[in-house]
């Protein structure tokens, strides 16, 4: 079961289940984040200060959501982005998952990773709307998402690290900009570079 490390980022034993909740959000909300900036260059074909913007304005919704988060509190804070988001999104985002969970703390880590995954996706589709692009461009992209997350868990059954190197070796290869993989697990972001 690999590709479950791939995803969790689990390092700790289940005991410490707060850290590990925000290990695990904070890995799927990367692994996410250049998903993302994978499709928009698939689908748009961005240049470097294409990707650069993109990647500016994916920081300034997730600033935008942090600061909402401390004046009004997380719930309310999402509230408030999926109903400025809901209008562009013909469907919610669900990120993919290959096997089912079975144990309860193996359905809140689902949970934690589909919750980082959406707020990726509500942040990507706040910047899309806010360049322009129609609501079926926006359909298509977060389909794109979902196929390079899928993509991403067929490649983490061959090891954890194989999936993060092929992940940040197309994230080069699309956008021109180096990712580097952090060798540590569990303490420091999955990629050097954090978008």
């Amino acid at each position: 079961m690999m590709y479950e490390k791939a995803v969790n980022r689990c390092v700790v034993a289940k005991g410490d289940t707060m850290k590990n909740m925000k290990l695990n959000r904070a890995a799927v909300w990367q692994v996410v984040t250049y998903c993302a900036i994978i499709a928009a260059q698939n689908l748009f074909n961005l240049d470097r200060d294409g990707v650069e913007r993109w990647q500016a304005e994916l920081i300034r919704r997730s600033e935008v959501y942090t600061l909402e988060t401390n004046v009004y509190g997380t719930p309310k804070a999402r509230e408030n982005l999926r109903k400025r988001t809901a209008p562009k999104m013909k469907e919610d985002f669900t990120l993919p998952v290959e096997k089912w969970p079975r144990k309860e703390w193996e359905r809140v880590q689902l949970y934690e990773r589909r919750g980082a995954g959406d707020l990726v996706a509500r942040f990507f589709v706040e910047v899309m709307d806010g360049l322009g692009y129609t609501t079926e461009e926006i359909a298509a992209a977060l389909k794109e998402i979902q196929g390079n997350f899928r993509q991403f868990l067929e490649w983490s059954k061959d090891g954890e690290y194989v999936a993060y190197y092929k992940m940040a070796q197309c994230y080069e290869q699309a956008t021109g900009i180096e990712a580097a993989i952090d060798e540590e697990p569990g303490t420091k972001p999955i990629f050097g570079k954090e978008i």
